[in-house]
This record gives C-alpha cells, sequence and structure tokens, in this order.
C-alpha cells in the first residue's frame, strides 16, 4: 500500500487483539482510496486455509521489479550489488531481499534458476521487496560483464574457499554473487569473479543459512567503507 502497489483489501476479523491493528490497516487503505472488502467473502478465501495471513490480505499490481539500466546511476562511488545464482527458496529469496534493502545493496535476478517473486518472497521480505531495487530477468554472465564496465570488482562468496570476511579489502564499488546454499555459484560465475570470499567458521559447522551468510557479507561490506569514509 505504501509502495503504491495495492489495488484491492480484503480483511478479516480475527482476535480481539487483531482487531485494532485490522481497523487501522482499513483506516489507512480508506485513506489511500483502497477499496476494503471482507477477506471471509473473497471467493478464493478457502485457498488461504493452512497460510498464515494474519487477516488481512490484498490483490497487488503485477510485480515488475527494475531495470538494470534504471539502478546503476542510482548506485553511489561505494556500493555495493547482489547477484543471485540459482536461489530457488521462495522464502530464503526474501531473506536475502530483505537484507539488501537493509543494507542498501541492489539485488539482480536472473531469468532462470530462480524463485519468481510472489506473495511468500514478498511476506518473507517484510515488503523489502518494495523498497529494495530489484532488477529482473538478467543473464548473471553479462550482468558481470556490465558491472564491470561500471567500475564494480566482483566477489563470489563460498562456505568453503577463499580469502577470509574479516580481513578482506572491499572495493569500494563490490558485486557479491551468491548461489543456492546445495549447490553455491556456479563454476562459469566463480570464473568471471575477481576475488573470492569466505565466512570462517567453527570446525564441525559446514555452512551458515543463506540469508545470514548475505547479511553478513553486506555489512562487512558496509561497515568497511563506513569505517574509511
Amino acid at each position: 500500500m505504501r509502495a503504491g502497489a495495492l489495488r484491492r483489501l480484503y480483511l478479516h476479523k480475527v482476535h480481539k487483539a487483531a482487531s485494532r491493528r485490522l481497523e487501522q490497516l482499513k483506516q489507512a487503505a480508506s485513506a489511500a482510496g483502497i477499496f476494503v472488502e471482507p477477506l471471509n467473502e473473497a471467493p478464493w478465501f478457502p485457498a488461504l486455509e493452512g497460510f498464515s495471513h494474519q487477516g488481512a490480505a490484498g490483490i497487488t499490481e503485477p510485480y515488475t521489479g527494475m531495470l538494470l539500466g534504471e539502478v546503476l546511476p542510482r548506485l553511489g562511488e561505494v556500493g555495493s550489488v547482489l547477484l543471485l545464482d540459482g536461489v530457488n527458496d521462495p522464502q530464503n529469496l526474501g531473506a536475502v531481499i530483505r537484507s539488501a534493502a537493509a543494507a542498501g545493496a541492489a539485488v539482480v535476478l536472473p531469468k532462470h534458476g530462480t524463485a519468481p517473486v510472489n506473495c511468500t518472497v514478498h511476506k518473507a521480505s517484510a515488503g523489502a521487496t518494495y523498497r529494495a531495487s530489484v532488477v529482473l530477468g538478467e543473464n548473471l554472465s553479462q550482468t558481470v560483464d556490465r558491472l564491470k564496465e561500471h567500475d564494480f570488482w566482483v566477489v563470489s562468496l563460498d562456505p568453503r574457499e577463499g580469502e577470509s570476511i574479516f580481513s578482506f579489502d572491499f572495493p569500494r564499488r563490490t558485486a557479491f554473487i551468491v548461489g543456492s546454499e546445495e549447490r553455491g555459484v556456479r563454476k562459469k560465475l566463480r570464473e568471471k569473479s575477481d576475488f573470492g570470499l569466505t565466512i570462517p567458521m567453527q570446525e564441525g559447522v559446514e555452512s551458515l543459512n543463506l540469508g545470514v551468510s548475505t547479511a553478513l557479507a553486506l555489512y562487512f561490506f558496509r561497515a568497511h567503507w563506513e569505517r574509511n569514509a
């Protein structure tokens, strides 16, 4: 609703503790000129069984994201971009987009092999899909080339090998490539990267959750350049 993407709102009175929150939401929607209907009367309401909708659902505009050409001019002299290679779990995708939005990084999603930005992703991101600069439908190999033309250095995250994130001297413009938890970054993209980067862990721990490792990388970058500003 804040992003102007909500077409219609459906509300369902659940329990007393939630009634004030839903009433506030109804008032905000009315002020924004958004039509509000009873959720339990929607013909598709039975399809929500088993979902934690918390008494509210909506119909939104189609999610189109942004173009890389729109995002590049917005990235400053110090900036970060996150390229997601094969992240097909919508919960992970939402968590990663949320971390990117918090850290001020842009996100690039490929044409194939990634989860679509659907209602699960929107919810897992806590709405960050509408706040982050998310580029959809790119060829990641070509995106790497284009980012390098704009003075970005490319870093592949790997749970097993690479330079330690603790001592890495982050370039002013850094593009991070992150792969799925199962497969990691594809060989072709690793070979096109300028650096490999890993997060040291205690013995016996193989890897971190994708959202956690991504957040660490983005915030180590941000902390590095805030210290050196």
